[in-house]
C-alpha cells in the first residue's frame, strides 16, 4: 500500500511595512458646519486597493459608509480626509484594504456630540443620506 502526503502552502499578501510600523497615524473625527470630517494619515502606502470608512451605532457592528481611493505607492506620509453628512452614526473607523484583500483597522473613533447652538443648526434637522466626498493631499 502506497501512502500519499499532501503539503499545503499558504501564501499571504502583506502591507510591506517595517517592523512595528502602524498602518495609520493621526486618525481623528471632527465636526464641521453641518457634517463630520474623518482625517487620517498613513506613514507609507504600498499595494493599497482602497481605504474604507466604516460606521455604526456600536463599536462591534459597523458597515461601510464610504471609500477613499489611495494615491499609489509611496514611502512618504500621506494625509486623507472623508466628509460625511450622515450624522446618525456614533462610531467610525478606517480600514486599509490591500491588493491581496488583507485588512488593517484604525482605532475606533467616537464622533463628537452635535453642536446644538442655534447658529450651527438652523431649521429642522432630518436624517440625510450619506454623501461620499473624499479627497487627499
Amino acid at each position: 500500500m502506497k501512502s500519499i502526503s499532501i503539503l499545503f502552502l499558504a501564501l499571504a499578501a502583506s502591507f510591506t511595512q517595517a517592523k512595528g510600523q502602524q498602518a495609520f497615524k493621526n486618525v481623528s473625527i471632527e465636526q464641521a458646519e453641518h457634517h463630520y470630517v474623518v482625517q487620517f494619515s498613513v506613514p507609507s502606502e504600498t499595494n493599497i486597493y482602497q481605504y474604507r470608512i466604516e460606521a455604526g451605532n456600536d463599536s462591534t457592528d459597523m458597515e461601510v459608509t464610504g471609500v477613499v481611493k489611495p494615491r499609489g505607492n509611496s514611502q512618504l506620509e500621506r494625509d486623507y480626509m472623508y466628509e460625511t453628512f450622515d450624522t446618525g452614526y456614533k462610531y467610525y473607523r478606517v480600514v486599509a484594504v490591500s491588493m491581496g484583500s488583507q485588512l488593517k483597522y484604525s482605532h475606533i473613533l467616537s464622533r463628537p456630540p452635535a453642536d446644538t447652538r442655534p447658529e450651527h443648526n438652523p431649521g429642522v434637522h432630518k436624517q440625510m443620506e450619506t454623501n461620499i466626498l473624499a479627497r487627499g493631499n
